[in-house]
């Protein structure tokens, strides 16, 4: 009880993003695909329960050993939309699972896809960003700083000015998380036992 993450682990991200998913495209053409490893079966399983509470509905994963047109297509509706959710951390199966929907998108244009994947997708180097934009791919990241905002700017501004440099990442968080902390004290929001320790 006395730990606070400022970062939302995989898990957590799965389950919000089922949540999501589940909450918004219940009445589509939707489907979960997963790979063979442990990890995926692991994130498969915590996907699958959340999307299924958020829908109502009991919709299985689809585990994909060798990831090709024939395996994945059987369980698509070509002609109609599809809502993907690829549940994998594999470089390879992910890059190998666009390619196939990309090419079954070309090859009927009634076929379109809306994938949805991990986190762990931003580090991979492989992915095609044609596919990324045509196949509408999107995935949860843990920190998304919007430059367009005018408190973002205004940040950045005053920022360059003390230290002549732009801020990084761990500059934001930072900032944020005292902006919590120091405005949840101010308030007298949540349940607060401080202490003071003398040296």
């Amino acid at each position: 009880k006395y730990v606070i993450k400022s970062h939302a682990s995989s898990p957590s991200q799965i389950i919000y993003e089922a949540q999501y998913v589940g909450g918004n495209y219940k009445d589509s053409n939707l489907v979960i695909f997963s790979g063979g490893n442990r990890q995926d079966k692991r994130y498969a399983n915590i996907y699958q329960k959340y999307v299924n509470n958020a829908t109502g509905d009991s919709i299985p994963v689809n585990r994909i050993w060798q990831p090709n047109t024939d395996n994945f297509k059987r369980h698509l509706k070509l002609g109609e939309s599809n809502y993907v959710v690829i549940v994998s951390s594999d470089e390879a199966f992910v890059s190998s699972a666009l390619s196939v929907f990309y090419r079954l998108n070309v090859a009927n244009e009634e076929t379109t896809f809306t994938v949805f994947g991990l986190d762990s997708w931003k580090g991979f180097g492989s992915l095609d960003y044609d596919y990324l934009m045509d196949l509408k791919v999107t995935y949860p990241v843990q920190q998304y700083i919007p430059y367009s905002n005018l408190k973002v700017s205004h940040f950045v501004k005053n920022y360059r000015e003390v230290y002549y440099t732009d801020p990084s990442p761990h500059v934001f968080s930072a900032f944020d998380i005292a902006w919590y902390f120091s405005n949840s004290f101010y308030e007298g929001k949540g349940d607060w036992e401080l202490s003071l320790i003398h040296i």
